[in-house]
């Protein structure tokens, strides 16, 4: 009887045994997670082409601590060509207004304005070059040549009453675009900040500085106001009559949630947007919502479209990463409908296919 009862035990125990073999007879695969998205912006990084379906996020906790060495930002020197007169600075231009004193000899204090050639004329020395000359460069000038054959030690000043060009002009997205006068040297920033800043509507990513090169033609500088911001890129030192123009975002700068979420729609993106503030702006998900399954469809270089599925749930208890939106990006949030929806929805957002 003993006997008998082993061999029913034995048995039961090698069925289970292939059972479970058979249950699960290959290796289960997870593809590889993109970067951490909530360190790595990744509007700037190119995305995996491959058409299979990946997390975006990893719920298997945070990656194992790798050793990291702080090492110092790079200082950026002037990327901007500079070529004519700082905006504001006390370089005399063309048409400057000059107030020039000589010491104890009122007779031969008067203002001059500068000539088309850049010159001003004084008694008794003639013809002297101004442009390009700072007012103590030209007051030692005037006192060499004046020392030279008439006066014992001169002493002159000089005053720049009018300056016909300390200006630059900030225009597009800025509180109050116009032109505006600068004294002491001005940054692109600095002429915003005179512009009372951007507006909400500012594409901070995409300004564009007007500048004329020696020949008279205006050449065009992109500005990423963001980067100068950060410290990524140089704070240029604008010329006399240089343009800023801060553009709008485009059309392009927005994201599409659909499916399960209160307001279903297409809103604008904003920087630093992730993937729960995207939801948040389309009102929340419903209470059919599955907050363990939604994708996020983005499109890659090549123009074609990847899928990745985001675990809602696992961002919301700390377990996954809120990775950052990019512009176009379009999330779709389940429900117990599944798949049907699913194929609903993608169709009302975009007539491509995407699988």
């Amino acid at each position: 009887m003993k006997r008998s009862g082993l061999i029913v035990t034995l048995t039961f125990a090698l069925s289970a045994l292939l059972l479970s073999a058979c249950s699960n007879p290959y290796k289960k695969y997870e593809p590889p997670p993109l970067p951490r998205t909530s360190t790595t912006d990744v509007r700037h990084m190119p995305v995996p082409v491959s058409g299979s379906v990946s997390p975006l996020t990893s719920a298997l906790g945070p990656a194992e601590p790798v050793a990291t060495r702080m090492v110092p930002a790079p200082r950026i020197v002037n990327t901007f060509p500079l070529q004519g007169r700082l905006a504001g600075s006390d370089v005399i231009a063309v048409n400057d207004l000059l107030e020039i004193n000589i010491f104890k000899v009122p007779e031969l204090s008067r203002s001059l304005r500068v000539d088309n050639r850049g010159f001003i004329t004084f008694p008794l020395i003639g013809q002297v070059k101004a442009q390009g000359l700072s007012p103590s460069q030209l007051e030692k000038t005037i006192a060499q040549k004046l020392g030279a054959t008439y006066m014992n030690n001169p002493q002159v000043s000089i005053l720049v009453k009018e300056s016909t060009q300390n200006r630059v002009t900030v225009e597009g997205a800025v509180k109050k675009p116009g032109m505006f006068p600068v004294t002491g040297t001005v940054t692109v920033l600095q002429a915003i900040a005179l512009a009372e800043g951007v507006t909400d509507k500012a594409d901070l990513h995409s300004a564009v500085l007007l500048r004329r090169d020696p020949r008279g033609q205006v050449v065009q500088l992109p500005i990423d106001l963001a980067a100068i911001r950060t410290g990524r890129m140089q704070d240029p030192l604008l010329l006399q009559d240089d343009r800023v123009v801060v553009a709008e975002k485009s059309v392009l700068n927005r994201f599409t949630v659909g499916g399960a979420v209160a307001n279903a729609g297409v809103f604008e993106l904003t920087d630093g947007m992730t993937f729960l503030q995207a939801i948040s702006s389309a009102g929340g998900i419903t209470r059919l919502a599955d907050k363990k399954q939604a994708y996020l469809f983005r499109r890659t270089l090549n123009g074609g479209i990847q899928r990745y599925r985001v675990n809602y749930q696992a961002i919301l208890e700390g377990r996954a990463e809120d990775p950052l939106l990019q512009a176009d990006d379009r999330i779709m949030v389940m429900d117990s409908r599944g798949r049907q929806l699913f194929e609903d929805a993608t169709r009302v957002i975009s007539p491509m296919r995407v699988f």
